[in-house]
């Protein structure tokens, strides 16, 4: 998503990231320190995004290869949410295993997906996670649109070619992370749309 956000950012969106896991468990060498992989590996995240122009990042420090999607992720997501109060979250698509570009699409990035879109409800309920709004004082939160990112069938392509070149020095910040794809050879994003309707 990094060449739409730097096009939505320039154009006055205001947008933040969510990381579900740190990447402790990213390197090739078993007698890594996972918290120092993790904390480099945050520490790419955050220059990415910085040239992104992401606001800020939230990392929910689950362990590479263990996100599921269960109470207490979507409770830290509908935190973020009701706190950032977004018009747009954008997820990738959970139910594609096998991408089109070849490979497997990685459990977390599934587990994140369907995490993310089933905080969406809760997050505009004042019955869910209640402690929220009456110890932290946040308010429910209506999503308005939901983006689903490398789906199978995309309805809506994005022509990223003014970005292309800030999505790849984005891409470059991840120093210790295996390579992807050929950089070069990126020149549109695709998602899918999925709008989200109010409650009566």
């Amino acid at each position: 998503m990094a060449g739409s956000v730097i096009q939505w950012v320039r154009a006055g969106t205001v947008a933040q990231l969510a990381c579900c896991a740190s990447g402790d468990g990213s390197g090739d060498d078993a007698n890594a320190e996972p918290l120092e992989l993790a904390a480099a590996r945050e520490a790419e995240q955050r220059a990415a995004a910085m040239l992104v122009g992401y606001e800020a990042v939230t990392f929910m420090h689950r362990p590479d290869g263990a996100v599921a999607n269960d109470l207490a992720l979507r409770e830290q997501l509908v935190r973020l949410i009701r706190t950032f109060r977004p018009d747009v979250l954008a997820v990738p698509d959970p139910t594609v295993v096998f991408p089109r570009t070849g490979g497997i699409r990685h459990i977390d990035q599934r587990a994140a997906g369907f995490a993310g879109i089933d905080a969406i409800d809760p997050s505009a309920r004042a019955m869910a996670f209640p402690h929220l709004l009456k110890s932290e004082g946040l308010a429910p939160h209506q999503v308005q649109r939901l983006l689903l990112y490398w789906p199978l069938q995309p309805d809506a392509i994005v022509d990223i070619s003014s970005s292309l070149a800030g999505k790849i020095e984005a891409l470059g910040a991840h120093q210790g992370w295996r390579p992807i794809g050929d950089h070069d050879a990126i020149a549109n994003e695709v998602f899918s749309i999925v709008e989200l309707t109010k409650p009566a």
